[in-house]
């Protein structure tokens, strides 16, 4: 009898051991985590009546900043939101904005005028095609969306920075832009998810706001996701939850 316990100890602690090291993300790979956040994206998007015909791949949005999405606005009081580049998470966010009957401003600015047109004819909210504009940024020369196109933009709860397109050399750093933007411009309660930081342009830009934070006094939590793609998400105290996402 004793042997048989033991037997069946040994049995448990090594399905627990299994377990942690699954869950374990030095030793989970990229695309592991990108199966989990696949899982938990389809989960929600069943319990809101949500139908998946996403395409979370290749440049587009992946699973985990999909999830990350799904569940900041399934969880928190969220209205307002401002997202830079259209595409899946354009069409998620005014999926979800239906089902869940909440009356949300939304703003989806994008670059490219036929891009734009085509998210436009997929979404019920505001989608603005805002030219890139040189500017100066942390003392790098960049190219970020018109603020004479966006300036009315205001009060933001949720920022979703995933443009502009920023895969060359040339472009590498346009998306500091987006922290120029938001300072000033948010809600007292927020959430900033940076995408792609797994590169250098985002993962300074995801620096800069994290030191603006910091140097203007704002209570923040910040956590990081890493899947196929990386996110970066910085929140106030009332939605401190998200940082554990």
């Amino acid at each position: 009898m004793m042997n048989r316990a033991a037997e069946s100890w040994r049995h448990y602690k090594g399905i627990l051991n299994g377990a942690k090291d699954l869950f374990d993300r030095k030793r989970v790979s990229s695309s592991e985590m990108e199966t989990i956040y696949r899982s938990l994206f389809i989960r929600d998007l069943d319990r809101h009546g949500i139908q998946d015909d996403f395409y979370p791949i290749g440049s587009a949005a992946n699973h985990s900043l999909m999830y990350l999405i799904t569940r900041c606005l399934t969880e928190f009081p969220i209205t307002r939101v401002v997202e830079f580049g259209g595409g899946q998470t354009s069409i998620l966010i005014d999926r979800l904005s239906g089902k869940m009957g909440k009356q949300m401003e939304i703003t989806t600015v994008e670059q490219d005028a036929f891009w734009a047109e085509r998210i436009r004819a997929l979404v019920r909210h505001r989608v603005v095609c805002a030219p890139l504009e040189s500017e100066a940024v942390a003392r790098r020369n960049i190219s970020f969306y018109s603020f004479n196109e966006i300036e009315r933009e205001g009060n933001i709860e949720l920022a979703i920075v995933d443009g502009p397109t920023a895969f060359t050399r040339s472009t590498q750093w346009d998306r500091l832009g987006a922290v120029q933007f938001l300072k000033g411009r948010l809600a007292p309660e927020f959430i900033v998810i940076f995408d792609d930081t797994e590169r250098r342009g985002e993962t300074e830009g995801a620096r800069l706001f994290g030191a603006y934070l910091a140097a203007n006094n704002f209570t923040h939590y910040t956590t990081t996701i890493r899947a196929t793609k990386q996110q970066t998400l910085f929140c106030s105290k009332g939605f401190r939850a998200a940082a554990y996402f």
